[in-house]
């Protein structure tokens, strides 16, 4: 048997067997434990003998041993249950259960541990009605639906607003008029006000009126302006009403009037978002490239134009604000006279305030414009027309941001009526807004279908959402985006190099001391760990050839500290990789190159062909799943690197994709998110290990099926290859 090599034949095979149990047990636990994440759970509440009863999520048991020295440390109103367990010995297995409580807005811990002998007996129940809720921000909450709280604000007409500004216009500056003008303002004020009384009675009745039509089932109280709340029964339209909040409760009641008006929230969150990010963020960023103008046109400049830019945008945002009140003083006066008549003693004294206050106001005013000519007459042509641009640039976004702001505000508002009223297992009352809910679900009450959709939903916004929750929870496309990204830059970038190398070391370079030294150094290369190409990538690519892209190209950055190429980014990351990889695609290449027989090379030259001509027609096509095999290896690679990627442009949390809608819409210099990086700050960084434990494992799975994904598409085209170039394959 020795001699026959059999021990040597079963060491191998039984190796094999280890080798393809290990992978598979690896790849079976990630898809089990990552693919499980997002199945909905049941919500089981349990009732200890402390006093103490929790809702959640059974997450795992265990096994342990119970000693008596752990008695001390027991409640004194469990240590009886603990002695009846241990009964005569020193120590006994207990088992124990690990229950996902949430809620940790108020507990402070997302987990904990139940001994089994402390709880009561038949102290766990499945209620019906429990409620799994993802918010946006502190995590899931876990609690029974008590009431679903609308809170109709009374939203004062046009005429009632604008007798208020007549009124506070008065009150404000009636010490500026005479005896008379002072008597009669104050006249005016008296019949203002009831006039106002009079138009708020009646929006008042009108907003009453159409509450109490509305006939659904819910308890009504009014909220008046000191905050005290009466039933909607008692309240008169002469009292001063803010709000009617109507509370439905009872859980059917609650779950369906949110699940009526929850879609609609989530439509104005996005919208707050969009205006949020679309509008405001880029506002913002069209006053930083003008600035950058600015600091480009100083570079020539003996003046120090970015900072004089900044004081002459904050006097005319002085200069702006001194006109509108002006505009504003012009309308109030006209309305005072629509409203009392142009002779009467209140337009008269109106009159004279406004013109006083016109004259101080062009007294402010002309200081302010003498200051700006002057800061502006020692500039040149351009370094005005740079200045201007920035000038004309934020008092644009500064009217912008005042619409946008009151769209956002608006649509805040709307929000801000709806909440969900939930009461924690122990008893504890939460009021949740509506638009800080992601997801809600009754947890024991769904079907297999409803748990389905319900899984299918949060995959979906794993996939395709953004993270949030210190990256425990929302969505990973920012590190999709960013891995395939990377990979596939990574990929174009190692390639051609690769290929080209081994070219001529295969088929040009002579043997030789120098091409043995060459050869030796690519497979040495291969062993280097990933961490010094790391070091190495940020020391080259982003201090020597960023930094000169940078004082070539973009001085104006430089001089402010703000470097562009100069430091990490997605593609000093793939070239990073690239080179990392190298050695694979050399290697490969070579011994693909190596496989194609001579006498075909011999055959082409027989025909007239030359070198190049025999290369690039004969053994170049034929070597290419050969070189396909290298780029699929290359791609395995560099997709599940991490440690280069931390020191040269992967980040926890990137707010823009290097890929944007924005000019010139490709932008490499920009960090990004990868998965690697994701589950590295997941695992280590988070600051609930605990909690982000399943999203590892989910994040693990998604890494693992992307990487399958593009080497099963790279391998495809190489079986395509084979088939048509079928000999000598590789």
């Amino acid at each position: 048997m020795i001699a026959r090599g059999e021990p040597v034949v079963w060491l191998t095979a039984g190796a094999l067997a280890i080798a393809l149990f290990m992978i598979v047990g690896l790849i079976a636990l990630v898809v089990m434990t990552g693919g499980s994440t997002f199945w909905p759970k049941r919500l089981h509440r349990i009732e200890l003998l402390d006093g103490r009863v929790l809702l959640g999520e059974l997450t795992d048991t265990e096994a342990y041993e119970f000693s008596r020295d752990r008695l001390d440390a027991l409640p004194e109103e469990v240590r009886g249950a603990a002695v009846n367990a241990l009964g005569d010995q020193s120590a006994v297995e207990a088992h124990r259960t690990q229950l996902r409580v949430d809620n940790k807005q108020l507990t402070g811990e997302s987990y904990v541990w139940i001994d089994d002998f402390l709880r009561k007996p038949n102290g766990t129940s499945l209620p019906e009605w429990a409620l799994t809720i993802e918010r946006t921000s502190w995590g899931r909450f876990l609690g029974l639906p008590e009431a679903f709280v609308v809170n109709h604000r009374r939203l004062p007409s046009g005429t009632e607003r604008q007798l208020d500004q007549l009124i506070a216009f008065l009150e404000e500056h009636a010490s500026r008029a005479d005896d008379t003008g002072q008597q009669a303002i104050a006249k005016g004020v008296e019949k203002l006000r009831e006039e106002r009384s009079a138009v708020r009675e009646k929006g008042t009745a009108e907003f009453l009126q159409t509450i109490r039509a509305d006939k659904a089932s819910a308890e009504r109280a009014a909220v008046l302006e000191t905050g005290d709340e009466i039933p909607l029964a008692q309240v008169r339209a002469s009292q001063p009403i803010v709000a009617v909040r109507a509370m439905s409760p009872g859980s059917q009641e609650t779950w369906s009037r949110f699940e009526k008006v929850h879609p609609e929230v989530l439509d104005r969150v996005a919208a707050i978002h969009d205006l949020d990010r679309s509008g405001l963020g880029r506002l913002s960023e069209g006053q930083e490239e003008a600035r950058m103008d600015v600091v480009r046109a100083a570079l020539d400049s003996e003046h120090a134009l970015a900072p004089l830019a900044q004081q002459l945008a904050e006097l005319d945002a002085v200069v702006d604000d001194l006109e509108s009140a002006a505009e504003t003083r012009d309308q109030l006066a006209a309305a005072f006279t629509r409203r009392f008549g142009g002779d009467s003693d209140v337009v008269h004294a109106v009159r004279e305030i406004v013109a006083e206050l016109g004259a101080d106001s062009a007294a402010q005013r002309a200081p302010l414009q003498s200051e700006i000519e002057a800061l502006v007459a020692p500039l040149s042509e351009d370094e005005k027309a740079a200045v201007d641009r920035y000038r004309k640039v934020v008092a644009e976004a500064r009217r912008q941001t005042v619409e946008i702001s009151a769209d956002i505000e608006a649509l805040r508002a709307e929000n801000e009526q709806y909440v969900l009223r939930a009461v924690t297992a122990d008893g504890q009352s939460q009021d949740i807004p509506v638009a800080e809910i992601v997801r809600g679900f009754p947890a024991n009450r769904l079907g297999f279908a409803e748990r389905l959709k319900v899984y299918l939903s949060r995959w979906a916004e794993f996939l395709l959402a953004e993270p949030r929750e210190a990256n425990t929870e929302g969505g990973v496309f920012p590190a999709i985006w960013g891995t395939v990204a990377m990979t596939l830059i990574m990929t174009i970038a190692v390639v051609p190099f690769g290929v080209l190398a081994a070219l001529f070391l295969r088929e040009y370079a002579k043997a030789g001391v120098v091409v043995s030294a060459v050869r030796i150094a690519v497979n040495n290369l291969a062993g280097v760990p990933s961490i010094v190409w790391g070091v190495f990538g940020l020391g080259f690519f982003c201090y020597v050839v960023g930094a000169g892209i940078d004082e070539a190209f973009y001085p104006a950055y430089v001089s402010e500290n703000k470097p562009v190429f100069g430091t990490g980014g997605l593609m000093w990351a793939s070239l990073t990789l690239a080179l990392l990889t190298l050695p694979v695609v050399i290697v490969a290449t070579e011994e693909a190159l190596s496989a194609v027989p001579n006498s075909m090379r011999e055959g082409s030259y027989a025909c007239g062909a030359s070198k190049w001509q025999t290369i690039r027609r004969i053994v170049l096509p034929r070597a290419l799943p050969g070189i396909m095999t290298g780029m699929i290896l290359a791609m395995a690679r560099g997709a599940g690197e991490v440690a280069p990627l931390m020191l040269v442009g992967a980040v926890k949390i990137a707010p823009e994709l290097p890929i944007d809608g924005d000019a010139p819409f490709i932008h490499p210099s920009r960090s990004f998110m990868h998965l690697g990086f994701h589950i590295y700050d997941l695992g280590f960084q988070s600051p609930d290990s605990e909690a982000a434990k399943p999203m590892v494992f989910t994040t693990t799975l998604l890494l693992i099926s992307l990487i399958a994904i593009l080497n099963i598409l790279a391998i495809r085209l190489r079986s395509r290859l084979r088939k048509r170039f079928g000999a000598s394959q590789f």
